[in-house]
């Protein structure tokens, strides 16, 4: 058997570069976000401290020298960015299931959901995907 193909495990394929540049990117999103939620949650305990002591919520906020804006911006930036890294992994990992000959009912099953959901997330890929499509695999 060999590896020089996309079944084959050959991680230079491009399908699979461009999965593992999709995943990189996720994990390095998820980082980015659980350290701004880290920082996040460290205000908001410094702010229940300050309320504990008898201040009320503006004059906790201006204790910390944080505002709530600010707070709301620093943590949707990493959010946005994140959920944007996931539906990208997302895609990637259809587009490569597909190439790989994964019918829609593997591939919903496989990522939890529909295979009307594949299907529509295949047609934003550019891909029209019949009802259970093979190619060297067994659909389900």
């Amino acid at each position: 058997m060999t590896n020089d193909g996309p079944q084959g495990g050959d991680r230079a394929h491009p399908l699979n570069k461009s999965t593992i540049t999709a995943m990189e990117r996720a994990v390095r999103a998820s980082e980015q976000l659980r350290s701004e939620l880290e920082a996040h949650e460290g205000v908001g305990r410094a702010l229940l401290e300050l309320m504990a002591t008898g201040l009320t919520l503006p004059e906790a906020f201006a204790a910390a020298e944080v505002s709530p804006s600010e707070l709301r911006e620093k943590a949707s930036g990493p959010l946005d960015c994140y959920l944007e890294s996931r539906r990208d992994l997302r895609m990637a990992l259809i587009e490569a299931c597909l190439a790989l000959g994964f019918s829609r009912g593997q591939i919903g099953d496989m990522m939890g959901v529909s295979r009307q959901r594949i299907t529509a997330l295949a047609k934003d890929l550019g891909v029209h995907v019949l009802d259970e499509q093979v190619s060297g695999r067994v659909s389900a």
